[in-house]
């Protein structure tokens, strides 16, 4: 079975200012969809899939983010 991929992430400012993470996951089907993640869930997110740059989700299967932030 294939797995939704993360396409890309990068950093946005949210409606408060605030840093947000946001990625485009991409799925098996071709629909795509952006998902937000703010600063403190970022930091828990990247350490739980062993990742230390954003530039490294790129090509990732989004569950290494899903499973984290359950």
């Amino acid at each position: 079975m294939e797995e939704a991929i993360i396409e890309a992430a990068e950093l946005a400012a949210g409606h408060d200012g605030r840093a947000e993470l946001v990625l485009r996951v991409r799925y098996p089907n071709g629909a795509s969809t952006e998902v937000r993640l703010d600063e403190e869930a970022v930091a828990f997110a990247l350490d739980a899939a062993g990742v230390a740059s954003l530039d490294d989700l790129t090509g990732k299967p989004w569950d290494i983010l899903a499973r984290a932030l359950l």
